[in-house]
């Protein structure tokens, strides 16, 4: 069953090409979904946060928002939060930010020691495999001049009210959201999202978080770390492959042309047939395969020529040898008229032969290169057979011929 699975060189390298192509598009895929998993997680963690504290504000049975009410919330979470939360009145003035170090909660000892260490551990944009990938990103930004401007570190930076598209949606009793691109010490993008604080059937306070996306830069660089880790190892079985793959197809037709060229003596006889490669289920296979039976034919056919000039030199010698026989008795002056006319009429009679010979050779030399269409014809056997019996008694004169003739006295020839 296996020696029969025929496996042929193109689509040993269409299965290669998809492998080569299919890495780098895998790659993009991954990466692209990854961020948008992570975006949308972020956000999502944002609005929960917001939410919970939109509830708490609401739960406070007040005509408005007070910032004491505000910074309570903020301080009885005691830095359990992971975004930047702010709570504004219903003015869009602010009242409390977690950002202030008075709602930061002290760090002990043990979670400086593995702050510090994180901090001291190489990030993964500064890596050389990272770097080494990012060339041809770096160049085209230098090369191509920014689309986008960039804002501070933070959009509300410096303002006392807060007038940005996601306030004004949370003023009107909806979630607001907006994405923007800061440059504060690193380019990234901060997700603003905004919920409305209802009280008494009407908005008293709105709150905003906002979260930097610098994180999930950190975690793409990452993974964009290991995926070219994973790139150079797939690189590293790609060019294994690849030698495999050539090892493969070149040596078998380096080897087939030296062989081709060894076939053959200095003069022209084939001495092997052989070739490498013949159980092979490929194009290689088939071309080892070829070469043998053209060798072969061409080998027969070389045989059949020789065979052929054998018996057309043989053909010819004798009725030269019966001229020269019958010219060398006409120069002796002692024969008689009679003898004289018998060697002539010998002399003319082997001469026709010759050229009943040139002509059958010449017409056998068109069929055989297919200039001529070889055509039957009828003959009498028996008159047939006494014409070369009496040519063969004539050559070989002790020679005794019998002949016996049945029933069929035609043939076609």
């Amino acid at each position: 069953m296996f020696k029969k699975f025929r496996f042929p060189i193109s689509l040993q390298i269409s299965i290669f090409l998809i492998i080569v192509a299919f890495i780098p598009i895998a790659a993009m895929l991954v990466l692209k979904t990854y961020e948008n998993q992570l975006l949308s997680l972020t956000e999502s963690s944002n609005v929960q946060q917001a939410r919970l504290c939109a509830a708490s504000l609401s739960a406070i049975d007040d005509t408005e928002v007070s910032q004491e009410a505000a910074q309570n919330i903020l301080r009885n979470m005691k830095g359990r939060f992971d975004a930047r939360i702010r709570i504004l009145d219903a003015k869009g003035t602010l009242l409390a930010d977690s950002s202030n170090p008075d709602f930061v909660p002290q760090v002990d000892e043990q979670e400086q020691g593995e702050t510090s260490v994180t901090q001291n551990t190489v990030q993964a944009d500064e890596s050389f495999i990272y770097r080494l990938f990012s060339i041809p990103v770096r160049i085209y930004r230098k090369l191509k001049a920014p689309t986008a401007s960039y804002s501070t570190a933070d959009y509300y930076s410096g303002k006392h009210i807060y007038d940005g598209t996601e306030i004004k949606a949370a003023l009107d009793g909806r979630y607001g959201s907006a994405t923007r691109i800061s440059s504060g010490g690193q380019v990234s993008v901060t997700l603003y999202s905004a919920v409305p604080v209802v009280g008494r059937d009407r908005v008293t306070g709105v709150v905003l978080v906002s979260r930097s996306t610098y994180r999930i830069l950190q975690n793409l660089y990452e993974l964009r770390v290991d995926i070219g880790k994973v790139f150079l190892w797939s690189l590293l079985a790609v060019a294994l492959i690849a030698t495999f793959l050539a090892l493969r197809i070149s040596r078998p037709l380096r080897k087939l042309s030296k062989q081709t060229v060894r076939c053959a003596d200095k003069n022209g006889h084939i001495v092997s047939t052989d070739f490498t490669g013949v159980k092979r289920r490929d194009e290689v296979g088939d071309l080892s395969r070829s070469f043998t039976q053209l060798i072969k034919k061409l080998n027969a056919r070389i045989r059949y020529t020789e065979a052929f000039s054998a018996d057309v030199s043989h053909e010819f010698k004798n009725p030269l040898a019966a001229i020269r026989s019958s010219a060398e008795l006409l120069q002796d002056t002692s024969i008689s008229q009679q003898e004289h006319k018998q060697f002539t009429d010998a002399i003319l009679d082997e001469v026709t032969h010759l050229q009943s010979l040139l002509t059958g050779v010449r017409r056998i030399s068109r069929i055989d290169g297919g200039i001529e269409q070889e055509l039957q014809e009828e003959i009498d056997v028996q008159t047939f057979i006494q014409n070369v019996s009496a040519r063969v008694q004539k050559a070989y004169p002790q020679t005794c011929i019998t002949t016996e003739l049945s029933q069929t006295k035609t043939a076609k020839l």
